[in-house]
């Protein structure tokens, strides 16, 4: 046969000499083959990739592109061979993808998750110079750390340090009622700030000048959303908003962006801080904590001196007593993780501790999965062993084999990211209404994603694939040659010991959320030393707020009420922070307490039991100056004072300035979430009680809520009905602890069931290859339940084992866990009996699935090849 001319003038082309006859021929032999003359044929592909592996011959220059040819030809041959294997053994490969695609969508979201709460506030331009300032004060013979401050802390810091180049108090407003034309408005997130403000959170301008706007007294600055919902509009800079119970209009003096998601900060309407009554923001002094603090920093600024020079100031102005007082920097960015210490923090606050967490159940959930592609690849080593040996016998390299098996890991891992992409497609929506973000799979092509994606994928590629493509490559030819070689059996322990670890993993997060979702229900139950069911918590104001106790009245003339009382805010979590000293003397060193005001039916509306001394025995406004307060002290704060129950009443004591006697002591009761130990607590009969606490009669309940709304609107013609349940208010307390056993149950599920799926492979594997010992077995008479039982022990003493190795690790974590919480339950042996008890029952299912069926089918069809 004549060589084809394009071929003759290769040829011509820079041959080497002596060279002529062989290349010739090696190139006429190919092409005889792609012609069909020789086989079958070959694909144009290969024909050309094998013309061009002899370029090299003809020129050096050639070398380097040659080989990359080569690698790529052997990367499609390879990948070849894992697209055979797969539709080879498509039940095994059904099996690893879907433990991988499982695994690689629950990291994967779990990594959207952490970076999301990773970034919170620093979107913001500047954030690293940017601090909140807390607040040390001493408490309860210890000390605490505050998120409130007091007045003077902004100014003096702008006034005293060169570093500080902006400040700004934020000051909540509350509940606040705007009219829009005919239309109330309620604003949630209304707070009054500085005209530095905008310096610090750094929010684009979309109409108006907001640095302007917020020096003016009753101006306003809108988000865009805000803006939106009251005018359907941005173009609103100067138009009027009438507020409830404001004798003047306030003007709308910029609208700027909204505050990020990413934000612990959220509002959306901002008031000029001289807006206030001209004592709030004009006396400087530290007496009263009730401001959040931000400053910005020059870069470098050296914050333990500046703390320690404000410390200097604060105890030469108040005295050695204020020896314990101290201000903290806390970097903005750290406020959202960072926060779970700190008294009277609002803001949306998350827990590092959780981020570890969930972290850290990703990455076993990953490894589970990895755990399944090992172990049934290796199990699966006898089908490939004559396969290998056949390879290393005609020269492969351990080298090449092991980069085979490398790439058909990353083959399997790549079809599995795929398709985890889109479950988390699917799943988003509800993952955000459980964990109450806004993820989104966009958050993917982020540069952070992309190379924490990357590297998941390279991590289960390389863990899935590692252990199983060394066991491969290392078959010694001679012995797979021989049919000596037993590689699945030596591999045994190994694969036992990594079921052990999944469902050790797998039964440590069911202990672990039992234990979480039994705290939280002991929470939910938990006697809080008042009765919160039943009761209405309604802000007040304007016209009720003026003629309170004749609304009380009318509202105590309904049949469905038991009772109503007033007091400043809801018993659930009392906020306000004061000092009480014996005696009347300016001055004395105070112990620091929480407080509140309240009218004489308090007591009773809440069911709160008198240790000693008497109730209010009517509501009356004391007055500043005139030792005519009256005051109700609980135990804790007797116990403080250094009294017995009996010793406090008729003491006379001064709180912040209110000089008055101790009425009666309370007993204990909670004032805020059971992370914290109940505190010293004074409630006094003072003025601005904003919150009615009506108890309604139980089975009632609905028709109470209507009789109360009656009356409300015949008194109240400005404000909407308002109302919260006082349960629902305590419960909104543990929101994180039920978002966090929600996620702990779906994942704690997700791992036990990747992990079955792996242990059904396995076992679908073995009977395969004990199809012969069960037909003899069943042919001398074994029953089925006999051979059942044969089958699932092997598999069933590793989770047995698990179970042993997992329970004092479940036991020590959620002890550290539960450390958080002041009260807590103790943790039951029952809890650890229930999740070894799951994880047999779920494991003894799958396994007795498949090893019925072995041991049901007919013994002729399995030694029918003898």
């Amino acid at each position: 046969m004549q060589p084809p001319k394009w071929m003759t003038d290769l040829l011509q082309w820079g041959l080497p000499s002596g060279k002529a006859e062989d290349i010739l021929g090696d190139l006429l032999e190919l092409y005889e083959e792609w012609r069909g003359e020789r086989s079958q044929g070959i694909s144009n592909w290969r024909f050309f990739l094998h013309t061009l592996s002899l370029l090299p011959l003809f020129s050096p220059q050639f070398s380097l592109f040659s080989r990359i040819l080569n690698q790529i030809a052997m990367f499609n041959h390879y990948l070849r061979i894992a697209w055979r294997q797969m539709q080879k053994h498509v039940r095994f490969s059904l099996i690893n993808i879907v433990g991988l695609t499982a695994g690689l969508a629950a990291g994967l979201l779990i990594l959207l998750y952490v970076q999301y709460e990773l970034s919170y506030d620093k979107s913001y331009p500047e954030h690293e110079q940017v601090y909140r300032v807390n607040f040390q004060v001493p408490y309860d013979g210890g000390t605490e750390v505050i998120a409130l401050t007091p007045n003077i802390v902004s100014p003096l810091m702008q006034r005293t340090f060169p570093e500080v180049q902006a400040g700004t108090r934020v000051y909540e407003g509350g509940r606040v009622i705007f009219r829009i034309e005919d239309e109330l408005i309620e604003e949630p997130a209304y707070f009054y700030v500085d005209s530095l403000f905008l310096d610090i959170f750094q929010l684009q301008t979309l109409s108006g000048d907001p640095d302007a706007a917020l020096r003016e007294p009753r101006s306003l600055v809108l988000t865009e959303s805000a803006a939106q919902r009251f005018f359907n509009s941005t173009d609103v800079v100067g138009k009027l908003v009438e507020r409830i119970n404001s004798k003047k209009p306030y003007k709308v003096g910029a609208v700027i962006q909204d505050p990020p998601a990413n934000s612990h900060f959220q509002f959306s309407t901002l008031v000029s801080f001289y807006t206030l009554r001209k004592t709030l923001y004009t006396d400087e002094h530290w007496g009263m904590a009730n401001y959040y603090t931000y400053l910005k920093l020059s870069p470098g600024a050296n914050l333990e001196a500046i703390s320690e020079e404000i410390k200097a100031k604060v105890v030469e102005q108040m005295g050695e007593q204020a020896r314990d007082i101290a201000l903290q920097f806390q970097p903005i960015s750290d406020i959202h993780l960072y926060s779970g210490h700190i008294i009277y923090n609002p803001f949306q606050a998350g827990d590092i501790t959780y981020v570890y967490l969930l972290t850290t159940v990703a990455f076993l959930i990953l490894l589970i999965a990895c755990i399944n592609y090992v172990n049934l690849t290796t199990a699966r080593s006898t089908q490939r062993a004559k396969e290998v040996g056949l390879r290393k016998v005609v020269g492969a390299q351990q080298g090449e084999l092991f980069v085979q098996f490398i790439i058909e890991a990353v083959f399997i891992t790549a079809i599995s990211f795929l398709l985890a992409l889109l479950v988390i497609q699917l799943v988003l929506p509800a993952f955000n209404a459980l964990t109450e973000r806004s993820l989104s799979l966009g958050m993917m092509q982020e540069g952070k994603m992309i190379w924490g994606a990357t590297l998941v994928f390279m991590l289960v590629a390389f863990i899935s694939g590692s252990y199983p493509a060394l066991s491969l490559s290392r078959f010694r030819p001679i012995q797979v040659l021989r049919g000596s070689f037993h590689g699945a059996s030596s591999g045994g322990w190994m694969r036992k010991g990594l079921v052990v670890f999944q469902f050790a993993v797998s039964i440590f997060l069911i202990i672990g959320t039992l234990i979480i979702v039994q705290q939280l229900n002991y929470l939910q139950s938990k006697s809080l030393g008042y009765d919160r069911e039943h009761v209405l918590s309604l802000p007040v104001s304007g016209s009720i707020d003026d003629n309170i106790q004749a609304f009380r009245d009318a509202l105590t003339q309904q049949p469905e009420v038991i009772a109503v009382s007033s007091c400043t805010e809801s018993p659930y979590q009392i906020e306000g922070g004061y000092s009480i000293q014996k005696g009347w003397r300016e001055g004395e060193e105070g112990l620091s307490v929480t407080a509140m005001a309240i009218d004489e039916a308090f007591v009773p509306t809440m069911k709160l039991r008198m240790v000693t001394g008497e109730n209010f025995p009517q509501f009356r406004v004391a007055k500043y100056g005139e030792p005519n307060w009256q005051f109700i002290l609980n135990e804790k704060a007797v116990e403080s004072m250094g009294w017995t129950s009996e010793e406090a009443i008729g003491q006379q004591v001064m709180l912040n300035g209110r000089a008055g006697m101790v009425k009666g002591v309370v007993n204990n009761f909670h004032i805020t979430s059971l992370h914290h130990e109940i505190g010293p607590l004074v409630l006094f009969n003072g003025p601005d009680l904003y919150t009615l606490m009506v108890r309604l009669a139980p089975g009632e309940v609905s028709q109470g809520i209507a009789a109360v709304e009656k009356t409300w609107d015949a008194w109240e013609k400005n404000e909407p009905f308002q109302y919260h349940f006082l349960d629902d208010q305590y419960h909104r307390l543990y929101q994180d602890e039920e978002k966090i056993s929600q996620i702990f149950t779906i994942f704690s599920i997700l791992a036990i069931l990747i992990a079955c799926l792996g242990l059904l492979g396995l076992i679908s594997y073995t009977t395969a290859q004990r199809t012969k010992e069960i037909g003899i077995r069943k042919v001398l008479g074994a029953s089925v339940g006999q051979l059942v039982l044969l089958l699932n022990r092997d598999f069933l003493i590793p989770v047995l084992v698990a179970i042993l190795l997992s329970t004092p690790l479940a036991w020590y974590a959620m002890n550290q866990w539960l450390d958080n919480f002041s009260y807590k339950i103790g943790i039951s042996t029952w809890i650890f009996f229930l999740a070894g008890a799951i994880c047999l029952l779920i494991s003894w299912i799958t396994v007795s699935f498949q090893s019925f069926q072995a041991a049901t089918a007919d013994p002729v069809e399995a030694l029918r090849d003898e």
